[in-house]
């Protein structure tokens, strides 16, 4: 029987002990203070209930066993340090996180949903696995955290700070990004109607990402190539309008492209060679090599010459 538990305000020592003795839900609570499960408190009150929390020597982390799914609705977590915590399977619901920080933690198979995150803290040294976000606002929070199949629907994130962290496999279905999420790690990353316009996405790393729609993964391309190499200042703000044509463009985005940058010698090419790396790109970029002028065709033919003899070194 899933009993519940309301309306309780109390210490984050007192958690656990309500983790242990009470319902799987509880609903409309307060927690403050820590929850570093390297205090001794804490030892002496998890080790009292076996059946629900168990010690890893390797680890050397308590957690909660996997087979007991908790429900947290409604509650108050803002401020709280989790340090150490090792979750299976909880559901927060309608939860604030204001100030919280996660440090030393492993979430797994647990789902976030209509929550709210401020100046919250996902640290390097949690690991995020199958964890779900849904309509959920995350506001200047840090997400330096490794993310393993994680998804993150219709959320806001705004103003985050993800610098050089990891997104594996995982999902981004609708809502924005705004912030700073340089050099991030997108592999196997599916992104669905996502507006990333206001976000710094400078050298992330999108080779094995999917996209719905590829032109902001072309347009954030180009514009992060328009500088590169040995390139007059012409030919750059050149490459940048391009870019920028990619990103805000309606319609058949290929054919507009080539029609609107074919009489600019090598741009065609240029772009073909940039974008060509990119696997998820390769069925666009047969259609866009077939419609391109001849003599666009014959550079990016060389090119791809240049590029296995390169590689056969």
């Amino acid at each position: 029987m899933n009993e519940m538990l309301t309306s309780m305000s109390c210490t984050d020592l007192l958690l656990t002990m309500a983790l242990a003795t009470t319902p799987q839900t509880l609903q409309q609570c307060r927690f403050d203070e820590n929850a570093d499960l390297s205090d001794a408190r804490f030892g002496s009150v998890l080790s009292y209930y076996p059946a629900c929390f168990s010690f890893s020597e390797e680890r050397r982390q308590w957690h909660i066993k996997p087979a007991r799914r908790m429900t947290f609705s409604h509650c108050d977590f803002s401020g709280t340090q989790f340090s150490g915590w090792d979750l299976a399977h909880v559901e927060f619901s309608y939860c604030r996180f204001d100030g919280a920080s996660f440090d030393a933690c492993t979430l797994r198979d647990a789902t976030f949903r209509d929550c709210f995150f401020y100046n919250a803290q996902f640290m390097e040294t949690v690991r995020m696995e199958e964890v779900r976000f849904h309509t959920c606002t995350l506001t200047n929070t840090f997400l330096l955290a490794s993310w393993e199949q994680c998804c993150f629907t219709n959320c806001s994130l705004v103003g985050c700070k993800a610098s050089q962290a990891a997104f594996r496999d995982g999902e981004f279905s609708g809502g924005y990004l705004t912030g700073d999420f340089s050099g991030c790690d997108f592999a196997e990353t599916t992104f669905n109607g996502v507006d990333m316009r206001g976000a710094d996405l400078t050298d992330a790393d999108f080779a094995q990402a999917n996209f719905d729609d590829e032109r902001f993964l072309i347009g954030h391309v180009l514009a992060e190539h328009a500088f590169l190499g040995e390139v007059g200042r012409q030919e750059a703000i050149l490459r940048q309008m391009a870019a920028r044509y990619v990103q805000q463009c309606y319609g058949s985005c290929w054919r507009g492209f080539i029609e609107a940058f074919a009489s600019y010698p090598g741009l065609l090419a240029w772009a073909y060679r940039v974008l060509s790396t990119y696997p998820c790109l390769k069925g666009k970029l047969r259609y866009y090599k077939s419609h391109a002028p001849q003599s666009e065709v014959e550079l990016m033919e060389h090119g791809e010459q240049i590029s296995q003899v390169e590689s056969a070194e």
